[in-house]
């Protein structure tokens, strides 16, 4: 698994990156199924949301932490040791399902979350040397470097399926 701060770097190119194509207004309208249901804006919005959730988790002191034992599920470990999410196997949880099929304005909020991850920096060190776990609903609990890496690998999961709406072609 990469280094915490090797994580984070990219994490914070990635974000980098969904920013600029939230700016492309014509990109995000963009949906082609059978690659997704949603439109490109709808996966920055899920984006956004999930790393919004896993923040909240990340930022808390270590005296908020949940008491939990044993660590990433069978599918967890898999995906952290591969550093791969397939395609059309799970559901978004309610919580990260964005609504709208076209989603304007999400610049502003994937910049906001690229600044918490930003002031979060100073964290890294006590992320990585925490036990303290926090529950993912399908890959088990989670200490914050194995946090940081599925941002990570969720944000490339994403980058994969929204490069190919993008190549699609007109539909």
């Amino acid at each position: 698994m990469p280094n915490i701060h090797t994580l984070h770097r990219r994490i914070l190119d990635q974000l980098d990156g969904f920013a600029d194509l939230a700016a492309d207004e014509q990109a995000l309208i963009l949906g082609r199924e059978p690659i997704s249901s949603w439109n490109i804006g709808q996966h920055l919005v899920h984006l956004a949301l999930v790393d919004t959730s896993i923040l909240k988790v990340l930022e808390r002191g270590p005296n908020e932490a949940e008491t939990l034992t044993g660590g990433p599920s069978l599918i967890g470990r898999c995906m952290l040791a591969l550093g791969f999410i397939p395609r059309g196997r799970g559901r978004a949880p309610a919580i990260s399902d964005p609504r709208q099929p076209v989603v304007a304005g999400i610049g502003p909020q994937l910049t906001a979350t690229r600044q918490r991850f930003v002031d979060l920096e100073p964290e890294l060190p006590r992320l990585g040397d925490s036990p303290a776990l926090a529950r993912h609903f399908a890959f088990g609990n989670l200490d914050g470097t194995q946090w940081l890496r599925f941002v990570d690998i969720h944000h490339h999961h994403h980058s994969k399926i929204i490069r190919d709406i993008r190549g699609a072609g007109p539909s």
